[in-house]
């Protein structure tokens, strides 16, 4: 049976290119229709060229960390301490804003969680109370068994054959 107008949690995961390309579609399909979308990225400080639009596009509402972090170099404990510390204040925010919002994206917020640099129990609670009341879209590379129960849409993002492969590095409007 259909229920028009239930808000859902969308996970786009793996190790495929497109799961941030997903995000931003969502977001612009979100601010198309009308509505207020908070767009949260975790690991990029909002230098990736999609942000250079959705900063221009109204309703939509960006935040980032201060700095760019790599995922797939692990960081060092100081490093960690700051980033749990950032992450903590991006929830924080967005949990703030979130009763003013119709979509909350969380690029790379399942890896931000599976790395264990977001609160736990704070991060899965959020996504049990506002992804009753706001669409949520969640993106990263792996995910648990806590974070999917709780997702509605799942699409695993496979990668077959990528150019990084070939130590081709990143192009600025494709890859970021």
């Amino acid at each position: 049976m259909y229920i028009e107008g239930g808000k859902m949690i969308q996970l786009y995961y793996g190790d495929g290119k497109g799961k941030t390309s997903a995000c931003v579609g969502a977001a612009v399909r979100a601010a198309g229709a009308g509505h207020q979308v908070l767009f949260v990225q975790f690991y990029k400080d909002g230098s990736s060229a999609e942000n250079q639009i959705l900063k221009n596009i109204s309703g939509v509402e960006c935040l980032f960390p201060t700095e760019q972090y790599d995922l797939l170099k692990k960081p060092d404990a100081k490093k960690i301490t700051a980033l749990k510390g950032a992450y903590a204040t991006l929830l924080e925010t967005a949990e703030a804003r979130a009763a003013d919002t119709f979509m909350i994206v969380l690029d790379e917020g399942a890896d931000a969680f599976e790395q264990g640099l977001l609160p736990a129990e704070a991060f899965l609670n959020f996504l049990k109370i506002w992804g009753q009341k706001c669409e949520i879209v969640l993106s990263g590379h792996t995910v648990s068994t806590a974070l999917t129960e709780l997702c509605d849409y799942i699409s695993h993002v496979k990668n077959i054959k990528h150019p990084f492969e070939k130590k081709v590095a990143a192009r600025k409007g494709i890859e970021y």
